[in-house]
């Protein structure tokens, strides 16, 4: 159970960082194509489009079930500022897809900037499931599989808006357990209920392993157009 827990860290970690330069060369590609940071910026949108939807309506689910007012949503980016490929003054920037949140408890802004990511593991542990030992040719029904892991897992990711909470859930949440394990109370788990969880955390890792390839192979197809 443990190996497991610190192999699901490593890989999310891995995933974490090779996703981060993922966008960076495919933003880098499409301007390079296209000579020009808008056009770069809607490509994006659109390749990224049904991770960016999964990502805001996480958000928006979590917030309801907490019962957490909600402002209007985006899925499409808004460029603010002019390109500097037209002479434009104003800073290039760019603000993704959001939803507007309304003020609320620490623990619940957390739940609800943490909810991408469960929503992405789910789908991933789901999907890298039903694959298991698919004869990975690429047939429509592989690619369209392959697509919604590469794209749920570099959409998942919540940002540092998302997380501002946790720094004060996080260290709350620390001092408690310390707190119930410095108290001696012991918390019992049923053997079945661990068995069932391990089962889980197995599957999920293979799922994340699978999907851990598919974004390597597509940064190094990226990183070995860059350098033609």
């Amino acid at each position: 159970m443990i190996f497991q827990l610190v192999l699901l860290t490593i890989l999310l970690t891995i995933l974490f960082f090779i996703s981060k330069n993922i966008i960076s060369q495919i933003y880098s590609f499409i301007q390079k194509i296209f000579k020009n940071k808008k056009a770069a910026v809607w490509g994006m949108a659109i390749l990224f489009l049904p991770g960016t939807v999964v990502h805001e309506l996480s958000h928006l689910m979590m917030a309801l079930v907490l019962r957490v007012p909600t402002g209007p949503m985006s899925i499409w980016p808004k460029i603010i500022g002019d390109s500097p490929a037209v002479g434009g003054t104003v800073p290039f920037r760019v603000k993704v897809g959001h939803i507007m949140v309304a003020k609320t408890s620490p623990f619940k802004l957390t739940l609800i900037g943490v909810a991408p990511m469960i929503v992405g593991l789910t789908i991933i542990y789901f999907i890298g499931f039903y694959t298991r030992g698919e004869n990975f040719l690429f047939t429509p029904r592989v690619i369209i599989m392959i697509y919604i892991l590469f794209v749920t897992s570099t959409s998942m990711f919540s940002s540092k808006q998302d997380l501002k909470s946790l720094l004060i859930t996080l260290p709350v949440a620390i001092l408690i357990m310390a707190a119930i394990y410095l108290s001696g109370v012991k918390i019992m788990i049923e053997g079945n209920l661990i068995d069932v969880l391990r089962k889980i955390l197995v599957d999920l890792n293979r799922s994340l392993i699978l999907t851990v390839g598919i974004d390597c192979a597509v940064l190094v197809i990226l990183v070995a157009i860059k350098k033609i």
